[in-house]
């Protein structure tokens, strides 16, 4: 026979449910991130005749990439920033909920949670950024009379991007479904 804290037991035993939280969380992160790579891909395939000046004037590719990147950088940071300040929100009005419940076990947020959000919302810009801003800077619409909206390249990366979302969200719905069962 041994002994186990209170605390522990009842952290083990909300343990699934907080990754099953988590996961879903993480899920619902990959649905926004393919619906703004989408949007970002559509406001620059639009922005095809803006783009064509700038080249016609004598902007470089490098300069078009640097202009794109850093605007999706201060969505980025923007975004980073509005989803710590809610999740602080969060965490705290849940602590004070669940402390009744969950006595002994700490629901807080520290500085390797926000270094981590930053992290993520990092990894987030250059793998659903990077390519809009290739296709934007490199891409046929800038030097062709073909908008780079009509291009087969943005035509199959948008179609991707909504299988994807359209994929991850029916596995949430099915989740949930089964979950309230």
């Amino acid at each position: 026979y041994f002994l186990e804290p209170v605390h522990a037991s009842r952290a083990a035993a909300a343990r699934p449910g907080l990754m099953l939280l988590q996961s879903v969380a993480v899920l619902l992160l990959l649905v926004a991130c393919t619906n703004i790579a989408g949007a970002l891909l559509l406001n620059a395939s639009e922005r095809s005749a803006e783009f064509a000046v700038r080249v016609s004037i004598g902007a470089t590719p490098g300069q078009l990439l640097r202009q794109v990147l850093g605007e999706m950088t201060a969505v980025a940071a923007l975004g980073v920033t509005l989803g710590a300040a809610l999740a602080f929100a969060v965490t705290t009005s849940l602590g004070s909920l669940a402390a009744p419940v969950l006595s002994g076990v700490a629901i807080d947020m520290r500085w390797r949670d926000l270094l981590a959000a930053l992290a993520l919302g990092g990894v987030a810009l250059i793998l659903f950024g990077t390519f809009p801003a290739l296709v934007t800077a490199y891409g046929s619409g800038v030097r062709s009379s073909v908008p780079a909206s009509q291009h087969w390249s943005v035509r199959r990366l948008r179609a991707t991007l909504l299988v994807l979302q359209v994929g991850v969200t029916i596995v949430l719905l099915t989740g949930a479904t089964v979950l309230l069962r």
